[in-house]
């Protein structure tokens, strides 16, 4: 992405992968004591000219007190002398016309420039630490909702160790227990309810027609007669009275539960509105830091451009009322061509910058199912393929072939064009959140509706809010040995081909399918270069940004060579290689996988994820089969309830 704008770029937290929630301050601050440097700078300079005003104003009127002896006007001496002091009184008139044209073309614009500025940067500040302010409380809210639904699912499981709650999703929303729904039903009678009742009310809760089938195939509803449908009641039904005992003694054991049950499913919705309302102010912040970030940088700008001037005003005021300073003042204008405004804002960039734009999403993760089933960005690639089943998300895969469509309607300048043109950070946000609220279902018909520029800017900020780069921070330093290395060509990509293939599975072929776009949309070396400057970043950084990582530019090469050699990077023997690879099990278990493991059993599609210590983990072999195939359609029932694989598949040899 070409930077046209390297304040919005620059000035955000160096540990956004590491931070728990965003840290605007950071950099905010950072850049914000570079400006209050400026405003000093402004202040200094107006007081230097203005200092030199008032002594050509005092020098002049020095000169023109002068006395001015009589002498015998007969005299050569006279006339000499008359000359003398003629030249005095020249001087004064010189040095108050100098001093009035530094006020008109220089302190003037300069001080109503320092007035304007201190004003928009003063101001500008206040508002968005107010704004800072409102997250950082949202944020303290957020956390003490989040501690009290754990709290509440944790006296939950005291009372019944194996609860677990029931996934119910119909249409758009989703329950987690068969009384939600059944409140959800409660403005519909009972019984002699009809077919176009049904779809209205659901219509009413802007929800498709066909959710009525789901309800009959749960057995909320079922059907009577003719276009007759009545809520179904369940009551015991108990043989004997063994079955009569039996149903006593469960419903002692439920009785208690139910007000637990309600507790938690009350702090879970608490928490989850709070989620997205802090997500939300995230984004509105961020948007609002980008628009910030534009206007200093065009302010800087303007004020030393503004400054330049100034500088050409006194040279020219020297040059217009004392001639024999032309040498002094042609020195002046020579510096005066020497600076250049926008290379004075890159230094501010490479001097000051604490980091790129890094957008930390603000997650909503459910005690016993985890973050993947409730939100598609932010959430670990892992844990998205594992849920849906697939080998890279059915977003990217969609979204992907939709843009390879719409290519074929565009000049072949619009087709370079798709992949590094920024779009309006709040105009993505919105299609972000369009997109999350419909997860798990990804509509194809809503992709369409959406431009090539939009869905290409989508999937970009999908992969940087990814919680680690595609490329993985642990391939960082092995890549930037690589290619610090003086390699031919061919050696370096038989490098290349091979550290690609520890990455797991869904990266790897996640970036097969990206490279293979962008390798058949590039003809040269040019473009090529442009879409590693727009992609360097965000598929490949360290985990904490420093002043040295600023400047490395190993990522950009890598990127360049993925495009321009992706058929021999890519090739049959690597991705079997990477299968290889995927398939090998980590035998070294670290104390965080084994404190971990007790929250896992929680989780109803429970996933044992080894140790990262090893390159060659595989994702796919821990993958459990998905609970929704053996029930109704949209219902996980409790009894499907996987357990947690053993302990012992850690130790297993594949051999």
């Amino acid at each position: 992405m070409p930077q046209e704008h390297p304040f919005q770029t620059s000035f955000w937290s160096p540990t956004a992968t590491v931070d728990n929630y965003p840290n605007f301050r950071y950099g905010f601050d950072i850049l914000h004591k570079k400006l209050a440097q400026s405003v000093t700078e402004n202040e200094a300079i107006a007081n230097y000219i203005q200092e030199r005003i008032e002594a050509e104003r005092h020098h002049g009127t020095q000169l023109s007190k002068l006395p001015h002896p009589e002498l015998d006007e007969l005299t050569t001496l006279s006339r000499c002398f008359q000359v003398v002091w003629a030249e005095s009184e020249a001087s004064a008139t010189e040095h108050w016309t100098r001093a009035e044209n530094l006020h008109t073309t220089a302190l003037d614009p300069l001080k109503r420039l320092a007035s304007r500025y201190s004003r928009i940067v003063s101001n500008a500040k206040q508002t968005l630490e107010q704004q800072m302010s409102q997250f950082e409380t949202l944020v303290k809210q957020l956390e003490q909702a989040k501690s009290a639904y754990h709290a509440k699912c944790r006296s939950l499981l005291t009372i019944q160790p194996n609860y677990r709650p029931t996934v119910i999703q119909l249409g758009t929303l989703l329950f987690y227990e068969r009384f939600q729904v059944e409140d959800w039903m409660r403005p519909l009678n009972e019984t002699g309810l009809t077919r176009r009742e049904i779809v209205h009310w659901l219509q009413d809760e802007h929800q498709s027609p066909s959710v009525m089938h789901d309800l009959i195939g749960l057995h909320f509803l079922r059907q009577t007669g003719q276009d007759q449908y009545e809520k179904v009641v369940r009551q015991p039904v108990s043989k004997g009275l063994y079955g009569l005992f039996k149903w006593q003694q469960q419903q002692q054991q439920q009785q208690p539960m139910e007000p637990y049950v309600r507790d938690m499913l009350q702090a879970d919705k608490a928490y989850r509105e709070l989620v997205t309302k802090v997500d939300k102010m995230r984004m509105q912040t961020e948007e609002a830091l980008f628009m910030h970030y534009e206007e200093m940088e065009s302010l800087e700008l303007e004020r030393i451009q503004t400054i330049k001037q100034v500088f050409i005003s006194v040279a020219a005021s020297l040059s217009n009322t004392i001639p024999r300073y032309k040498e002094t003042v042609d020195n002046m204008m020579l510096y005066q061509e020497t600076l250049k405004p926008d290379k004075d804002v890159q230094v501010v960039v490479e001097q000051y910058r604490t980091g790129q734009f890094c957008p930390r999403p603000v997650l909503y993760e459910n005690y016993f199912y985890g973050a993947a089933h409730h939100q598609l960005f932010g959430v670990a690639l892992d844990e998205v393929t594992r849920t849906e089943g697939t080998l890279i998300p059915n977003f990217m895969s969609k979204g992907m072939s939709v843009i390879e469509s719409g290519l074929a309607n565009l000049e072949t300048e619009e087709k370079h064009l798709v992949w590094i043109t920024s779009l309006p950070l709040d105009r993505v946000h919105a299609a972000r959140d369009q997109i999350n609220q419909q997860y798990p279902v990804i509509s194809q018909e809503l992709l369409e509706s959406y431009d090539v520029l939009l869905i290409a800017s989508l999937i970009r900020l999908y992969l940087m809010e990814l919680p680690e780069c595609l490329l993985t921070f642990e391939l960082y330093e092995p890549c930037k040995i690589i290619y610090s290395n003086q390699q031919d060509t061919e050696t370096r990509l038989v490098s290349v081909n091979k550290l690609l293939t520890t990455l797991p599975t869904p990266n790897y072929h996640m970036c097969k399918v990206l490279f293979s776009h962008l390798n058949k949309l590039c003809d040269d070396q040019t473009l090529s270069k442009r879409f590693a400057h727009s992609f360097g970043y965000v598929l490949l950084r360290p985990q904490v940004e420093s002043k040295v990582s600023t400047f490395e530019r190993h990522p950009y090469r890598l990127i360049q060579d993925l495009i321009e050699h992706y058929d021999s990077i890519f090739t049959t023997e690597s991705i079997k290689a990477q299968e290889e690879n995927s398939c090998r099990t980590s035998i070294v278990v670290s104390k965080t996988s084994l404190d971990s493991l007790d929250s896992s059993r929680r989780r109803i599609r429970g996933h044992l994820i080894p140790s990262s210590s090893t390159l060659f983990e595989d994702p796919d072999e821990l993958t459990s089969e998905s609970t929704m195939n053996s029930t109704p359609p949209n219902y996980v029932g409790k009894e499907d309830t996987l357990e947690l694989a053993s302990l012992d598949s850690f130790f297993l040899d594949d051999e």
